[in-house]
């Protein structure tokens, strides 16, 4: 039934607990999450202590980004639905939004802990593990979340990384396969496959990763990942023009990102451009430092992309290095997160008034 359809419906039976239930799911699943709140709302008017009710209401204000309110609706639900897998999970989901990674983990374990088979919980602790590296945890709960649901695109990518950080190549390339396969407009999907192939280091592998690499770009323009590993590939291959290409498109999305000047550099040295390599040299020397402060958190947040504190810390590491450039971008990604985050807004007008730097030497 079409979700206009089933709202009528809920709109004429207003005394059916059930419609009300199942409108809330059905317009968060189709990402309607104010319709969802507007339902329960409804339903707790006739029955405060439904705890079904809450636990859907603190999702739908946490789609919303109204962590106070979705914090409160959480707790209240705590005391009605003991031994609800969901109620930790909802709590892990509003702390790891508002910063707290610790609690959220603690939360999350205990959602895994009352049900083995939540899914969210199991893959948010993977996503924990990869951000610091523990790739036998990972494993572990990557695999678990397959063993149920052997389709599920996000746990074959991660675990296709996971085992690629492994050295276990044959698996890591299956995965990814059967990822691009399910899944063949996801750009991680084929980012996995192409770093997979890459990392085989053989001439029919390497043909194919860079048509996986461009297949990524297709799909997102922006991935400054892409670019450098596509630049690294073409330069191995001797074309270095359009290794020069891919690799000043990386910098001019991620300025900060050290990884393609060394290979930049070389290229213009062998096209005979030396002047280009020397300023690009200076840039990198004040950049290596820089790395060492913001490395550790681009890597967690390329595994906790919602996490707002990590995004705000970044942002204030750029803006101490000027780059407001970068920093403005990563505000505007919580500003999409949450629209009324405090500190993004603040940050926001005072990076807007901050001219913005060059994002590589001319």
């Amino acid at each position: 039934m079409p979700l206009e359809q089933l709202a009528q419906q809920a709109a004429d039976h207003p005394a059916d607990r059930e419609m009300l239930v199942l409108l809330a799911e059905r317009s968060l699943a189709q990402r309607e999450p104010a319709r969802a709140e507007e339902a329960m709302r409804l339903l707790l008017e006739k029955d405060p202590g439904d705890a079904r009710a809450w636990l859907l209401r603190s999702r739908a204000e946490l789609d919303q980004n109204h962590l106070p309110q979705a914090y409160a609706s959480v707790q209240v639900a705590k005391p009605l639905a003991a031994g609800n897998p969901e109620v930790p999970y909802v709590l892990g989901q509003i702390l790891e939004r508002q910063g707290d990674e610790q609690e959220a983990e603690a939360r999350y374990r205990e959602t895994v802990a009352l049900d083995p088979t939540h899914t969210g919980a199991r893959l948010e602790l993977a996503r924990f593990a990869l951000a610091h590296r523990h790739y036998g945890p990972a494993r572990e709960h990557l695999e678990a979340i397959l063993k149920r649901i052997p389709t599920h695109v996000i746990a074959l990518e991660l675990l296709s990384n996971t085992l690629r950080f492994q050295g276990e190549l044959p698996a890591a390339e299956k995965l990814a396969r059967r990822a691009t396969v399910l899944a063949p407009r996801s750009s991680r999907a084929w980012n996995a496959l192409a770093l997979v192939l890459q990392a085989r280091a053989l001439p029919a592998p390497l043909v194919e990763a860079e048509a996986a690499f461009r297949k990524v770009l297709e799909l997102d323009s922006e991935s400054a990942d892409a670019h450098t590993q596509l630049g690294r590939l073409l330069f191995n291959r001797g074309d270095y023009r359009a290794a020069i290409r891919e690799l000043e498109s990386a910098l001019r999305i991620h300025g900060l990102n050290r990884l393609p000047y060394p290979l930049l550099m070389q290229c213009y040295r062998r096209v005979g451009e030396p002047a280009k390599a020397a300023a690009l040299q200076r840039e990198y020397e004040k950049i290596n430092d820089m790395d060492l402060a913001t490395a550790p958190l681009e890597y967690s947040i390329y595994a906790m992309p919602d996490n707002v504190v990590l995004r705000l810390r970044l942002a204030r590491l750029y803006a101490t290095y000027g780059r407001p450039d970068l920093a403005r971008d990563q505000v505007e990604r919580v500003l999409r997160i949450n629209p009324r985050q405090g500190d993004a807004l603040r940050m926001k007008t005072e990076y807007d008034r901050t001219p913005s730097a060059s994002k590589k030497p001319e």
